[in-house]
């Protein structure tokens, strides 16, 4: 059970895991991140721009403006075509991001006044609050230009010209910019996504088939003759390849692990039909050999304590017969002579009884000993047996592990 929770857990937020989710969402982050750097490199851009070429445009601007102006005075009648032509000048360069204005003298003014009887205004502009540059030129009054300025003389400040460049201006236009790439940048991030996911769909299928066996493998699934398709020549190819070769090499392991295995039933076999001849053989051995006779042992107990008690009592008959000589004298020395030599026979009889008897004993205690290690050989006998059985049982074992690890087809 807990290992199955284990597995629920892994296979929870599974597709969140996998290769091709990842890859398209740092693909499609790469392209956010790519598109934002590239806005904040245009907005770095134009604050360098602003900062540092700003003022000399702002500046060559002006200078236009001023002889552009000077050109109105002269070609198209002075000052009354310079008002028809002010709101053209002041559209034009407000729509490439500059604010104009120009802003006549009061030498202007009056001789405006007494020689066209008109008010002279000039370009008059409302100049917003803002970080701006600014840039000024003066219009200096020329020999034409006493024709109508007539209170003027040569050199005399006749209008200034002031252009400023504001950097919200720039700040709108790079927001335009924003506005018209944020579209086009998520169509084009879209696409390039729908692209990659078809193009890792193609070229994944080789690597998910390589997954699936090795899955397969992994959890313990018996089969292992299934072998992945290798449809491309990349590294995954090549993986399944390799995966392909372990899979022979191991299906080849496992079939001469086979043959060992029946080779060792085979001998399993053949050593149980030894031990057992060998049991049977060593049983009627035991029989032959050493034949149980409790009761022959008991008698030759029996035997050695007659002769040694009957040795015991002819030394003291023989003892009894030199105190009665020794008691008696000369008369009975013959005849005690005759009878203690007829005892010596009998207690030299006796002992070599005795002698025998215990030679006899000994003899059946060796047999018993040889009798203990017989039984020693027979319980290692046993032992083998065992062992033969617990080998072929861990044979039987093996051989059903490799069946339900293959599966031999009749064309194997």
């Amino acid at each position: 059970m807990e290992r199955f929770g284990v597995h629920m857990e892994k296979e929870k937020g599974f597709f969140e895991r996998s290769f091709m989710f990842r890859m398209i969402r740092d693909f499609f982050l790469l392209l956010v991140i790519v598109a934002i750097l590239e806005l904040g490199l245009r907005y770095a851009a134009i604050l360098y721009e602003f900062k540092n070429n700003e003022p000399s445009r702002v500046q060559e601007i002006a200078d236009t403006l001023s002889n552009d102006i000077r050109s109105i005075m002269l070609n198209a009648g002075g000052p009354t075509a310079a008002r028809t032509i002010y709101p053209i000048i002041d559209k034009n360069y407000n729509d490439l991001g500059f604010l104009v204005a120009v802003e006549p003298s009061q030498i202007t003014v009056d001789s405006i006044m007494v020689s066209q009887n008109m008010e002279a205004f000039g370009l008059q502009q409302l100049w917003p609050s803002g970080h701006h540059t600014e840039a000024k030129v003066d219009i200096s009054a020329e020999q034409y230009c006493l024709g109508c300025h007539i209170k003027a003389k040569v050199g005399d400040i006749l209008g200034t010209v002031t252009v400023r460049s504001y950097f919200d201006r720039k700040l709108d236009v790079w927001l335009e910019e924003v506005e018209v790439a944020a579209g086009v940048l998520s169509m084009n991030i879209l696409i390039h996504t729908l692209v990659l996911f078809l193009l890792l769909k193609i070229r994944m299928q080789p690597l998910l088939d390589l997954r699936s066996t090795v899955s397969n493998l992994a959890r313990g699934l018996v089969d292992i003759s299934p072998r992945t398709n290798t449809n491309s020549e990349d590294e995954f190819g090549e993986l399944a390849t390799d995966l392909n070769h372990f899979l022979d090499r191991i299906t080849l392991v496992v079939r001469d692990l086979d043959n060992i295995l029946g080779e060792v039933l085979s001998v399993g076999d053949r050593l149980n039909v030894l031990t057992k001849q060998l049991n049977s053989q060593c049983l009627e051995m035991r029989g032959v050999l050493f034949p149980v006779d409790r009761e022959g042992e008991n008698g030759t107990k029996k035997l050695e304590l007659i002769a040694a008690r009957e040795a015991g009592a002819v030394g003291s008959i023989k003892g009894t017969a030199l105190a009665l000589t020794n008691k008696n004298g000369s008369k009975a020395k013959n005849l005690n002579e005759e009878f203690s030599l007829l005892l010596s026979q009998l207690e030299n009889a006796f002992t070599e009884l005795h002698s025998g008897v215990r030679e006899m004993a000994e003899s059946e205690k060796k047999r018993g000993k040889n009798l203990d290690r017989y039984d020693l050989f027979l319980n290692a006998l046993k032992e083998m047996a065992l062992l033969e059985a617990t080998m072929q049982r861990v044979a039987k074992n093996g051989r059903e592990t490799l069946r339900r690890i293959v599966r031999v087809n009749d064309n194997d």
